[in-house]
């Protein structure tokens, strides 16, 4: 570990003073050599996981099997014994295994490397299923644990997919393709297919342009390992050094940049909603019997049944509720807001959460899997009440990612980062974009929508938050308010202007800050119901004690995003029907 981390420092040193590209070359070598990716630019971690290839990005057992492989294509023409051969594969093997300091996927790997090559080298050869057999069985021994580790099963959904999957695709591929691209193609299909039941549960995000960017992007990718393996000692050199080896190494960097960015114009990256566990559970089955059958013609019908059960899975459009209901969802986004509504005739997001870190991509790793377990895969409509990264971040992997009929923003929202953010995912996912202010009205998902602010008003302070869309809507015949951010010179100006206030459910201004929800604008909201979108011991104090004694006084029950998780509201009937928490409303409010 030591070695490790004096590695990276002097990396860091000598590559200080270098152009953008080779600084960002410089970068990924950390992450591909010593699995460092925090110097990662933020664009360059959204390509690889876009284009279906993050594993490159994170040291784990496919670095190992590349340093495998490479080393013995390396010694072929030496042409030494093949125990010789072996060992020095099996010793540089767990040397890069300690140098990397021993991450979980890497000692998976290797520990099915070093079972192999010893099996040969005590002259026992055995196949690679058996080495995953029991690597799997000695390591879920030693911690069963493991059983429920996403990469562990990730891990050996792969390599089960390559050793016993692809060879149904490798055959008929061969007879029309040269056999190396045939058997890389069927690798790929083979891994990707096995890995889906895992992926589409647990992330939800399929990237079938893995497809294509596995068979280009990975060769690129292990040139460009061997190339950093080998130029290492000029990068620790010195500055000097370090230039001179830099330049193929950005070269490769940009290509493989490049071709990530041309796929992914394609698209080919697919959210679903969260698979019946039934599904799974068949899918499982018959990627097993694919697998492992002797006879060739129940293999063909065990994977042809798996194909069509993703097909099905992957096609399976967003939920909806049952005719006469709808459903209104303070998402758990943490310190911000996000809010679900969902109709028998479509959906509505209203922010999206995040956080102030760019480096995050929060819609991808929060927000994303949570709507589409919840699932909702496509949007009437998308509302940013106001551009802040609390409320806008989430939303940038639902504008680049999903179907959105349609995005509303504030009119005369200040010009920021957050709002140029919002705007360029909206062209990438061409979705079309329309202004609001006060007196317009608009339906989405059957759902009737009244803009009672931004108003004619300008604000000095907390322009953004003052500025925030106030929405009035109605489900039903109950009223909904969601008002963003404003704060009390914005409540101030509803009240001036005559704004119709009154609504069953309020969604309280700004996190339940003390600088909102003033006595004279939540008197005339008269909430029987409030929902705060608030983190967990969040640095800003938010609810303010004095709001939440307000909202007490005026006899509003309260449901908090921090204390409760999301809390589904049910409109049926004319009623609401809160189903977390239970305690209090068992028969809805009336």
């Amino acid at each position: 570990m030591r070695l490790h981390r004096a590695t990276g420092a002097r990396l860091a040193g000598n590559v200080e003073g270098a152009p953008l590209a080779e600084r960002q070359a410089a970068a990924l070598a950390k992450a591909l050599l010593l699995g460092e990716t925090a110097e990662l630019a933020p664009e360059t971690v959204s390509a690889f996981r876009d284009g279906g290839v993050a594993h490159i990005l994170a040291i784990s057992g496919v670095h190992v099997g590349l340093l495998a492989l490479g080393l013995t294509f390396v010694l072929r023409p030496l042409r030494p014994s093949v125990p010789l051969r072996d060992g020095l594969v099996l010793v540089a093997t767990l040397a890069f295994g300690a140098f990397t300091g021993g991450r979980a996927p890497v000692l998976r790997a290797v520990f099915m490397i070093a079972l192999y090559l010893g099996a040969r080298l005590l002259g026992r050869p055995t196949s690679p299923a058996q080495v995953m057999a029991l690597s799997a069985l000695v390591l879920l021994a030693a911690d069963p644990a493991n059983l429920f580790d996403v990469g562990f099963l990730l891990s050996y959904a792969a390599v089960f997919g390559i050793a016993a999957v692809a060879p149904l695709f490798s055959g008929p591929l061969r007879r029309r393709l040269p056999a190396s691209l045939a058997d890389g193609i069927a690798a790929t299909l083979g891994a990707e297919l096995c890995v889906f039941p895992i992926q589409a549960t647990v992330f939800h995000v399929v990237p079938f342009v893995a497809l294509l960017s596995n068979l280009v992007v990975v060769p690129l990718a292990s040139l460009f390992l061997f190339a950093a393996a080998l130029l290492m000692p000029l990068l620790l050199a010195g500055p000097l050094a370090a230039a001179f080896a830099l330049g193929p190494l950005a070269l490769l960097s940009e290509a493989m940049l490049g071709i990530l960015r041309l796929l992914d114009a394609l698209g080919a990256v697919r959210v679903v909603p969260t698979p019946l566990f039934a599904e799974v559970a068949l899918l499982a089955v018959l990627l097993a019997a694919a697998g492992t059958l002797r006879r060739r013609r129940p293999r063909i019908g065990a994977l042809s049944g798996a194909l069509a059960l993703v097909f099905l899975a992957s096609a399976r459009p967003s939920s909806a509720e049952r005719p006469g209901e709808a459903r209104l969802v303070a998402l758990d986004v943490g310190q911000g807001d996000s809010f679900l509504i969902v109709t028998d005739r479509g959906r509505i997001l209203v922010d999206g959460g995040g956080t102030f870190d760019a480096s995050y991509d929060f819609g991808r790793t929060r927000l994303l899997p949570r709507i589409a377990a919840l699932g909702a895969v496509s949007f009437d409509a998308v509302v940013l009440t106001h551009p802040h990264p609390d409320h806008s971040r989430g939303l940038l992997a639902v504008l680049k990612l999903l179907p959105v009929d349609r995005i509303y923003l504030p009119r005369g929202a200040p010009r920021n980062l957050f709002l140029d953010e919002a705007l360029e995912a909206t062209a990438r996912g061409r979705v079309p974009v329309e202004v609001l202010e006060a007196g317009d009205r608009f339906v989405a998902a059957g759902v009737p929508f009244e803009v009672l602010h931004p108003g004619p008003e300008t604000y000095v302070r907390s322009p953004e938050n003052n500025g925030s869309l106030v929405l009035s809507l109605r489900v039903g015949t109950r009223r909904v308010l969601l008002t963003g951010d404003i704060e009390a010179a914005a409540e101030r100006d509803l009240l001036d202007r005559g704004a119709f206030l009154s609504a069953d459910v309020l969604k309280v201004p700004h996190h339940g800050s003390r600088t909102s929800t003033t006595p004279g604008f939540l008197g005339k909201v008269a909430p029987r119901l409030a929902l705060v979108g608030v983190g967990r011991r969040n640095r800003f104090g938010h609810p303010g004690a004095e709001v939440m004694a307000r909202l007490a006084s005026a006899g509003t029950t309260v449901f908090r995003t921090d204390l409760h998780g999301d809390v589904s509201l049910l409109f049926r009937e004319g009623r609401i029907f809160p189903s977390r928490p239970f305690a209090g409303l068992a028969g809805g409010l009336p």
